[in-house]
């Protein structure tokens, strides 16, 4: 197990003054002062096995002044408990910390242990903090992760018979996909990225043949083919959100339907 010493002052800061927003949300006028005394009766679950027995050792003698210092200035930033989350950097460490070691054990985590303690981390760190996010590796400090080639992806997708981008995205975010296959394979293999029709087993067809089956309709914008498709009248092989399975080609919906590509009027 990684040592507390691996958490900063500021990290520790961070928890226990979010940690005690939420524990105080109701009382906020009750808590005027925070001991070592307080800390040691505390209820911080598994955090216990990361952080320091005695923090104004090892942090000095002001930490718990300035963790009810960030504590107050919680209260101020939020204006609902279940919005006080510690930092990005702060979660991330406390994963290292504690050496999870996948996105599923981090959940785990999280609604098993953390959350029954009321203490302030996300189970779903990478809609949390979306600013932020640079992917599960990086978050859990797995390193840097050597993607599959796009070949390899793309074989292993046919295997899977993953026919949909939406599909795909389930499959990435279910927590079994093979961390080697990326969750924006568009950008990781961009240099050979032939659409998604070509990189799924894709029940639709190629973008060109799309707008070759949907021209004669003479469709005037993205409305007339949504009342297209809810009627039951789209061509078939061709998907409902062509926006987003051909984004790699897309030149919109007036070239999609057959109209020409607007171009901006020179200065």
């Amino acid at each position: 197990m990684t040592t507390p010493t691996s958490l900063s002052r500021s990290a520790f800061v961070d928890i226990l003054g979010c940690t005690l927003a939420r524990w105080y949300w109701d009382e906020q006028d009750e808590i005027n002062s925070f001991s070592s005394a307080d800390y040691r009766a505390a209820d911080l679950g598994l955090l216990r096995q990361i952080l320091p027995k005695r923090p104004e050792s090892q942090y000095g003698a002001d930490v718990f002044s300035v963790v009810l210092k960030a504590t107050k200035q919680v209260w101020k930033d939020q204006t609902a408990k279940r919005s006080v989350m510690v930092k990005y950097r702060t979660c991330s460490l406390v994963a290292k910390a504690l050496q999870i070691p996948t996105m599923r054990a981090w959940n785990t985590l999280v609604q098993e242990s953390l959350s029954l303690n009321d203490l302030p981390f996300p189970v779903s760190p990478n809609k949390r903090y979306v600013d932020e996010w640079s992917g599960w590796p990086a978050f859990l400090g797995m390193g840097v992760v050597q993607f599959f080639s796009y070949d390899q992806a793309r074989s292993l997708v046919a295997k899977l018979q993953i026919k949909t981008v939406q599909e795909y995205r389930d499959y990435i975010a279910s927590g079994l996909a093979d961390s080697r296959m990326p969750s924006r394979p568009d950008s990781v293999y961009s240099d050979v990225w032939a659409g998604w029709p070509a990189f799924l087993t894709s029940r639709f067809v190629t973008y060109t043949e799309a707008k070759e089956l949907i021209a004669p309709f003479a469709l005037k914008g993205e409305q007339q083919y949504r009342l297209l498709g809810t009627k039951g009248e789209r061509p078939e092989g061709i998907p409902s959100h062509p926006a987003t399975f051909y984004a790699g080609e897309w030149e919109g919906w007036s070239a999609f339907l057959g109209g020409a590509v607007k171009k901006r009027k020179a200065k």
